[in-house]
């Protein structure tokens, strides 16, 4: 990765949305991938999602769909505390 950020809370909150949407091994799948929530093609090259999204972004946060129905995608999502997303019921 060209990027230098694969190791960073942010790329990690990248991979996570990823596998929750398409690696049917991960306990979330059925409430992401399986309902059909997908990563919009822009976001599938991290430095994108970076673009898009780091400027907001503070260490501690979640991502957070704001129609939990919709897929991750700029006019989506945005950054919630932990606490805030767990009372939403979905990422």
């Amino acid at each position: 990765m060209t990027h230098g950020q694969s190791r960073t809370p942010l790329h990690n909150i990248w991979k996570a949305m990823h596998q929750r949407c398409y690696n049917p091994n991960r306990t979330s799948y059925p409430w992401y991938g399986a309902k059909g929530v997908k990563v919009c093609q822009l976001w599938h090259d991290f430095q994108n999602f970076y673009n898009d999204m780091a400027a907001e972004y503070v260490e501690g946060l979640s991502i957070d769909r704001l129609d939990s129905d919709g897929d991750y995608e700029p006019s989506n999502c945005r950054w919630l505390t932990k606490s805030e997303n767990s009372r939403r019921g979905h990422g």
